[in-house]
Formats: structure tokens, sequence, C-alpha cells
């Protein structure tokens, strides 16, 4: 099964990773408990072969050198897409029940958030929990660097793009933008080219 394309930089096209069925039922709860309680001894090498074996296991597609820190949690792993070198800070959590798709080069810093769901409160008459959930698919471009303590919540974040520390992410943020507040807004650009 090819994989999907995707923007590169430059205008170039390159593959992302072909989706495959992850490991799933207990031998995945097992694995994943185990390389969760790993992520706490602080030792390079193990890190860097903890992380490639979590998400090899469990990510629908994951590139080459993913880092995860200590106490990183991932939900719905088989619902995430990484490119190379994503790097995820201690205590961050993902989502991915909506579909997540991260790209190349991708900084994730400590207490980071990324949700892909969120609940239904339309109807002031029945209770929020009994309304459901409602999935939002989240796509983070190349090179894009989220500080520590920001929330992205089913908002995309382009190519390029920082968010500040603390920002919470509500809305799609365009390539090169720099966002930071509640809510994010833009405050500044990357300067492309030179």
């Amino acid at each position: 099964m090819p994989g999907q394309t995707y923007p590169g930089g430059a205008g170039t096209e390159r593959q992302r990773p072909s989706p495959r069925p992850p490991l799933g039922g207990p031998a995945a709860a097992a694995l994943a408990s185990l390389c969760f309680l790993v992520s706490f001894i602080r030792v390079p090498w193990l890190t860097r072969w903890n992380s490639w074996l979590f998400c090899r296991a469990c990510f629908a597609a994951v590139g080459r050198r993913p880092v995860l820190k200590a106490g990183v949690r991932i939900d719905c792993p088989e619902r995430i897409q990484a490119g190379d070198d994503l790097n995820i800070g201690e205590y961050s959590f993902l989502v991915g029940n909506g579909g997540l798709a991260i790209g190349d080069r991708v900084l994730i810093g400590h207490h980071v958030s990324v949700l892909t769901t969120d609940h239904v409160f339309a109807d002031p008459r029945r209770p929020i929990a009994a309304q459901g959930l409602v999935c939002m698919p989240v796509d983070i471009g190349d090179d894009v660097f989220i500080g520590c303590g920001a929330r992205v919540v089913g908002a995309s974040v382009g190519t390029g793009a920082v968010v500040g520390a603390g920002a919470v992410v509500t809305h799609d943020v365009e390539a090169f933008a720099v966002v930071g507040g509640v809510p994010a807004r833009v405050i500044g650009r990357r300067a492309v080219g030179g």
C-alpha cells in the first residue's frame, strides 16, 4: 500500500511512511506499559531504543529516530502517523482518536497536549457526558516547534510554525507563523528564504 504524499520543504514532494496494522490487543497494552515505565530511566541510548520500539509497535506509521521523553502519554497511537526526528518532551499528552499526522523534525515541548477530540455540549438539557465526542483531525507540518505547556485542540499547525509556551491553539496556524497567548493569535512570522 503506497504512502501518502505531503509537501516537503522548498516545493518538493516526499513520501510519508505507509500505514501498517499496529500491534493490537493485550500485547500492545503490555508493551505500552513497559515502554512507559522504561521511559523514566534517564539513559540516552535506552530512551532512543524505547521510543523507537513503542512507535514502531503502536503508531500507524513512523519515520526514523523518534524520541519520547519520560512520562509521555499517548491515547489511540494506532491513529497517529509521524515523520522523521519526532521529539516529544516530558509529560506531554497526545490523543490520536480523530487522526493525528505529524511531519518531519517536529519538536514538542514538555507538558504539551495535542487533542483530536472534544466533548459535544450543544444541548443544555442533556448532560455533557451523554452528548458524545466530536473528532477533529490534526495535522502538524514539518519543522514545527510547540513550546512547553501549549495546548493544540483540533487545529492544524502549518510547516515551520512556532507555538509559544502556554498558548492554546483552537484555530489553524499558518505556515511560518509564530503564535502565542490564550487563545493563540499571530504575534510574528519566521523569515522564509533569508
